[in-house]
């Protein structure tokens, strides 16, 4: 079923990065403008590679609220190609396991997954083999998502259009298993306007269209695109970004829903200017400099 029809809204982590730091302050105005511009807001869940029972009470909160939790499956090895979000799982049999698990401990309860950012876009940089390694694994975890949790939307990388092109992209997501999964997650973590990302997710459908996929859906991650990108295209905490548009489903611009995927506040690692600090890391001024457009 679709999980958007089985819930009303989007749920709200009460124990994100910026919730911990809220409760953790004396009442003072930066506290009150990350509470209520940040850390308020529906955001999607990262899961790393460790054991992904604990998603079931989260799921479980979600399903008590009535509310539709977005999650983010992040462990697939050699991932982000070693850079700062570096990590995940150590090999292609413990990745299926894991996606197994995941997929099993989600069950029947309404959920989006944004399945691996950034593994399709950083296909130029692995071996041949790497690349047939990946595919087969994003196609076991969709198949075995499709398989136990039949109320999950999933959506592979997209990119953003500034990496890799819709032409690139429609092989591996073919290869990757796109047609058992809901569509394409685009923007994640990145900063171009809603609506450069509705052109290059039009033009994904438009290409996939080629391999016989006609009902493509996408979201758009907005968390931080409200200046959209700076001249330069820089990723890594670029300074006078802002905000973008509040997490919602059917936004009428052609996406399923527009998400924050990335949270804000957190930093893309030591660079830009969170030099000193660390990729996940909450930093208020990141978050402050967001919720300004400074």
């Amino acid at each position: 079923m679709n999980p958007y029809d089985m819930a009303p809204g989007l749920y709200v982590d009460p124990d994100s990065r910026a919730w911990r730091w809220v409760n953790s302050q004396p009442v003072t105005p930066d506290r009150w403008l990350i509470k209520s511009q940040i850390a308020m807001k529906p955001m999607a869940k990262w899961i790393g590679p460790g054991d992904p029972s604990w998603v079931g009470g989260y799921l479980s909160d979600a399903a008590r609220q009535q509310l539709l939790p977005v999650l983010v499956a992040y462990a697939i090895p050699f991932r982000d190609v070693g850079q700062h979000s570096a990590g995940g799982l150590g090999s292609v049999e413990a990745y299926m396991q894991w996606a197994t698990k995941l997929a099993k401990v989600i069950g029947p309860k309404p959920c989006v997954v944004i399945l691996e950012p950034d593994t399709l876009i950083h296909m130029p940089a692995l071996t041949e083999a790497r690349r047939a390694d990946r595919c087969a694994m994003l196609s076991h975890a969709v198949h075995t998502l499709t398989r136990h949790a039949p109320n999950t939307y999933v959506y592979l990388d997209g990119g953003d259009g500034g990496w890799t092109s819709p032409v690139v992209l429609a092989p591996w997501l073919a290869r990757s298993g796109v047609a058992g999964a809901r569509g394409v997650a685009v923007n994640v973590s990145n900063f171009n306007t809603t609506d450069t990302c509705v052109r290059h997710a039009e033009g994904i459908k438009a290409e996939l269209k080629r391999f016989g996929l006609d009902d493509v859906g996408y979201v758009i991650d907005t968390s931080r695109n409200g200046n959209g990108p700076d001249a330069a295209g820089t990723w890594c905490n670029p300074p006078r970004r802002k905000l973008g548009q509040t997490p919602l489903i059917r936004p009428g611009s052609g996406a399923d829903a527009h998400l924050w995927i990335k949270h804000p506040g957190e930093s893309d690692g030591n660079c830009g200017v969170g030099v000193g600090t660390q990729s996940g890391q909450f930093v208020p001024d990141l978050a402050l400099r967001l919720i300004a457009g400074r």
